[in-house]
C-alpha cells in the first residue's frame, strides 16, 4: 500500500500512470481490510475478551472511515481537483489505524 501511495505521488505529471497507482492502492487497501475484518478481529474477540471486543469495535469503526474514502474515491477521476485531497486523508486515516 504505501510504495502504491509513494508511486501515485512520484507520477503526479501523468494521469494515466496515476490512475493505475491509485487503483492498486484502493484495491491493496480494500483487501488488507477485508482480511482484518474476517481473521484478525474475530480472533481479538475470541481470545481477548473485553479487550479484543473493544479493540475490534474502534478498529472497525476506523475501517467504516476508510471505506466512505475509498467510495469517494472510486466515483471521482484522478483528474478531480479535490481528487489528491481525499486520497491524502485515506492514506492518513492508514497511517492513524496502522499506529493504533
Amino acid at each position: 500500500v504505501k510504495q502504491a501511495y509513494e508511486n501515485y505521488i512520484s507520477s503526479e505529471n501523468n494521469l494515466e500512470e496515476q490512475n493505475r497507482w491509485a487503483n492498486e492502492f484502493r484495491w491493496e487497501l480494500a483487501r488488507i481490510i477485508v482480511a482484518e475484518e474476517l481473521v484478525v478481529y474475530p480472533a481479538f474477540e475470541k481470545h481477548l475478551g473485553d479487550e479484543g471486543r473493544r479493540i475490534a469495535h474502534e478498529d472497525r469503526a476506523e475501517h467504516h472511515k476508510i471505506k466512505e474514502l475509498l467510495k469517494k474515491l472510486e466515483t471521482k477521476s484522478v483528474s478531480d481537483p479535490d481528487y489528491r485531497a481525499t486520497f491524502d486523508t485515506a492514506k492518513d486515516f492508514l497511517m492513524y489505524h496502522i499506529a493504533g
